[in-house]
């Protein structure tokens, strides 16, 4: 069993919390420590309201922070990974760049930070990498929460974003799949202008922006995630979006499929698999009904 004590210290005149409290706080703060059964986070004292809210937000990080950690890590590797300093980055920049839908310049800040992060690791670890990217992944994530995306979204994106860190064997491998999830949320901005979309429909269009490399995605496999009859959910999705749900599949495939013929030089039928498609014959004729052009003629533009 997993306890979370989040204490944010409130000081304005006679409502200053009980020293036994802060007591009480530290002693758990110190249990965590010793066992990964137990988190605790404490922030600095708040004289305001607005200081409070600020300083709760702090403890919810800390402690989500400290369960990630303790999923991802050994507790020796932990301990000194917390004496690293996080890289510092403009969050606000990165909220922007989204709710612009510019992906050139979301490619270019993902790199930037990767390349200072990598500056600042002398020893380029890829563990220390993946600690400095769980504090980007949680901070990045509340910005957006605060400024365009509901907390459901944020939490679905999140998780989905610590199940990257945790699995990636490379640099690259983290970089281009961060890449393509922060893609994906410019995506889910302008279906989210439509507020028609029922709950199941949303979480459908999520899963699918998500893991559409998966070469056994289907109606009827993300009928099986979803728990729902895959004929209901087909023609519910078919109402609510105006699209086949294997055409909305191959239109989302088909388009990371041109940002990566445009912005590397990966062989097409590496692309191809990459996006998902597991026959390169079959790939090449969605291409062409998609776009009315061939693979190569993005090479060259």
């Amino acid at each position: 069993m997993r306890i979370g004590l989040l204490k944010p210290l409130f000081h304005s005149g006679e409502r200053s919390i009980k020293w036994a409290d802060f007591s009480t706080a530290r002693l758990c703060e110190k249990i965590c420590r010793d066992t990964c059964d137990c988190y605790a986070s404490i922030s600095e004292n708040a004289s305001t309201v607005h200081d409070l809210s600020a300083s709760y937000i702090y403890c919810l990080q800390s402690a989500e922070r400290k369960e990630i950690m303790q999923n991802l890590f050994q507790k020796d590797t932990i301990v000194q990974l917390e004496k690293d300093t996080p890289y510092i980055f403009d969050y606000s920049s990165l909220a922007n760049i989204i709710e612009a839908r510019d992906s050139t310049s979301l490619l270019e800040l993902l790199r930037q930070y990767f390349a200072e992060m990598l500056r600042q690791d002398n020893n380029n670890s890829l563990e220390n990498i993946k600690y400095q990217l769980i504090e980007f992944i949680i901070c990045s994530m509340q910005e957006l929460k605060s400024s365009l995306f509901s907390s459901a979204d944020i939490d679905i994106q999140k998780k989905e974003a610590f199940r990257i860190i945790g699995s990636a064997h490379s640099l690259s491998e983290l970089e281009e799949k961060l890449f393509h999830l922060f893609t994906s949320l410019m995506d889910q901005l302008d279906e989210n202008t439509n507020p028609t979309y029922s709950f199941l429909i949303q979480n459908a269009l999520s899963y699918v922006r998500n893991n559409y490399q998966d070469i056994n995605l289907s109606l009827k496999t993300l009928a099986i995630q979803l728990n729902v009859n895959a004929a209901y959910l087909g023609r519910q999705f078919a109402i609510e979006t105006s699209e086949y749900f294997s055409d909305y599949l191959n239109r989302i495939r088909i388009a990371k499929a041109i940002h990566l013929l445009k912005s590397s030089s990966h062989k097409t039928a590496s692309i191809a698999e990459s996006v998902g498609f597991a026959n390169i014959t079959y790939f090449f004729t969605i291409f062409k009904k998609t776009t009315g052009k061939r693979p190569g003629d993005f090479r060259k533009s």
